[in-house]
């Protein structure tokens, strides 16, 4: 019998799944849902969801995406000086 394994996968991970499903992070979380259940809070949930005005982040691998969905996507930096 294999063992169901539980797994929390950070919010930016689950963002990159969603807007890159050839990614890394989307292999990532693909397999761990193979492999069992993603557990998430409210709080994870609630930056899922809704519409958002614009995507603040960091990180390269959503940079390149811009926009998605009629969604900006712009560092901090860009933000500050829009």
């Amino acid at each position: 019998m294999t063992e169901f394994l539980r797994f929390v996968v950070d919010t930016n991970v689950l963002v990159s799944r969603l807007l890159a499903p050839r990614s890394t992070a989307a292999q990532a979380v693909d397999l761990a849902l193979a492999r069992g259940s993603l557990l998430g809070s409210e709080d994870t949930l609630a930056e899922l969801a809704g519409e958002a005005a614009a995507i603040i982040s960091g990180d390269k691998d959503l940079l390149v995406l811009n926009p998605w969905h009629g969604i900006a996507i712009m560092t901090p930096a860009a933000f500050v000086v829009r």
